[in-house]
């Protein structure tokens, strides 16, 4: 079940309204300082009355962040959705071949170029007004149009590409439509390995719904260029004095099977068909990493002290409330919690995703004497924290569902070890690429040939012998980072830790045999004069 809202905008509206058509992008307000812009939405009145009259139309301007939520042909009641679509067709167009030769940027209110489509075909409009009249104010905004098999020609507008390959989460929207684009801006910290397997440490204020697009993005060079030409085009016109309709293209260059709905175009008794894609379903093509692990750091993840152990409480995501968030235009308060919204699953739109693993690290902080102020919020709001009292911030999520995170399932052990670290500020549970358990067995390290350190294994409550388990964290305070293993203990209840300088590689299983290798030499402090003690291999049992 997700969260219920309503537009505050669309509230207004009475009766039933059809979303027909995205506009120019801007900030309608100047009036006001507002993080993110409004994109022009076009409304009519559904069903359509004939004949139709100017109050049957309205213009809404509504952030970009909530993007998400809108759709051409979608119909909406007292602000809300009501889960119609009025695309008359839906279609598989397999194996279409999208490149520069295949694909083409054109406006709305266009004709074909006859040099392309021959002399005829040009002499009619991509979308003639009367066939298709929902672009007829924004006939100047972009459109791709795929034309790689004979007789078949499909539109899409730039909106709805920015809307299905960029619209996971509403503060990667708000991120690309700032006029230059730095992949430090959507991650402080990305390694792909040569197994194909991705680390993320995205940058603040970015959702981990976003992860899978992000990795894409920066292992992908025709992802990069297509996210960065939204600001680009945005800037451009912006530059000239234009209406700004930005440029869309799609992430990849390839063959792709796209599931779409939309409407078909018959231009008079001919055989060519023009396809008008309101909604993009899904889209088979693969993305450039075998998994993605990563770490989103937001004031979302804020719990209370491991101190607390068994009383802690899970963090609560608001995906089941039942009432109903009303959504306004107005940045929101920074002194307040983020709600989450989840619209979509991400892995019925790309195909490709539901056979990687896409897996977050929980990153927390600890609990202080400020809190999260109680009194009830007077609206909600998608954007960039300010200074808007009240106002509860939103995260609209339409990709990967971030799981939430209960610290009563870490270990007690490694809660004791988590309450032990005076003057932390945040811990962020790590394990290595190829463990998805928050704690996992402490590798076999030996210090001579069939011959493990003793503390590799511990003694069950059976008296049998099995492997010790432990768990990684890295803790951040204020002046500093840095890493801990957490060692489950041996005939005491006091866990062990072994702090280490962080590195670039953070969760490198060798690291981690690195750090324990060093703290048992140590321990062990063998003769230097005898050689056989030394440790001669390092190996995973």
């Amino acid at each position: 079940m997700t969260t219920k809202f309503a537009i505050e905008k669309l509230s207004a509206l009475e009766g039933t309204w059809r979303i027909d058509w995205f506009g120019d992008v801007a900030y309608p307000d100047l009036s006001r300082r507002q993080s993110q812009p409004s994109v022009a939405v076009r409304f009519s009145r559904y069903p359509r009355p004939r004949p139709m009259g100017g109050e049957d139309k309205r213009e809404v301007w509504l952030p970009i962040g909530l993007l998400p939520f809108l759709k051409v042909g979608d119909v909406w009641q007292n602000g809300q959705a009501t889960g119609q679509s009025t695309a008359p067709s839906k279609e598989t167009f397999r194996q279409l071949n999208i490149n520069s030769d295949t694909a083409q940027f054109y406006k709305a209110g266009g004709k074909p170029r006859p040099e392309r489509f021959g002399f005829m075909r040009a002499l009619s409009y991509w979308l003639p007004i009367r066939l298709h009249p929902w672009h007829s104010e924004h006939t100047h905004s972009n459109c791709v149009i795929i034309a790689d098999r004979p007789r078949l020609q499909i539109i899409i507008p730039c909106m709805e590409l920015i809307r299905f390959y960029f619209g996971s989460s509403s503060s990667l929207l708000s991120m690309l439509f700032r006029p230059t684009l730095s992949r430090t801006a959507l991650a402080k910290q990305y390694i792909k390995r040569p197994d194909g397997s991705v680390f993320l440490r995205l940058a603040d204020g970015i959702s981990g719904a976003s992860a899978a697009d992000i990795a894409r993005m920066l292992y992908s060079p025709a992802a990069w260029r297509t996210a960065s030409l939204i600001g680009k085009s945005a800037l451009s016109c912006s530059s000239l004095g234009l209406p700004i309709y930005p440029k869309c293209w799609f992430p990849f260059d390839g063959v792709t099977d796209l599931h779409v709905s939309g409407q078909w175009i018959r231009h008079d008794e001919s055989q060519n068909g023009t396809f008008i894609v309101y909604e993009i379903l899904s889209c088979s093509h693969e993305f450039p990493f075998k998994s993605v692990r990563y770490v989103a750091p937001s004031n979302s993840d804020r719990l209370a002290s491991p101190s607390q152990g068994s009383q802690t409480q899970a963090p609560t995501r608001n995906r089941q409330n039942p009432k109903t968030l009303l959504l306004t235009d107005t940045d929101p308060d920074e002194k307040r919690q983020t709600k989450f919204v989840q619209f979509a699953s991400h892995s019925s739109k790309f195909p490709d995703l539901e056979h990687k693993t896409i897996f977050k690290n929980p990153s927390f902080l600890i609990s202080k004497a400020q809190s999260y102020p109680t009194a009830p919020p007077s609206a909600f709001s998608v954007g960039s924290t300010g200074n808007g009292k009240g106002i509860t911030p939103v995260e609209i999520e339409a990709g990967i569902e971030q799981p939430t995170f209960n610290p009563r399932e870490l270990p007690d052990y490694v809660r004791a070890a988590l309450d032990s670290l005076q003057h932390a500020l945040r811990f962020t549970l790590m394990t290595p690429p190829s463990q998805s358990e928050y704690t996992f067995p402490v590798p076999l390290i030996h210090n001579r040939p069939d011959n493990p350190y003793p503390a590799c294994f511990i003694q069950d409550e059976n008296r049998g012998i099995r492997r010790r388990m432990m768990g990684c964290v890295q803790v951040d305070y204020a002046d500093r980072a840095e890493g801990v293993l957490i060692l489950e203990p041996i005939g005491c209840d006091t866990p062990e830790l072994i702090a280490f300088e962080l590195i670039e590689e953070l969760l490198d299983l060798e690291l981690i045999k690195k750090q324990l290798l060093r703290h048992w030499e140590k321990d062990e402090a063998p003769d230097s004069a005898d050689d056989e003690l030394r440790p001669t291999s390092v190996t995973i049992g």
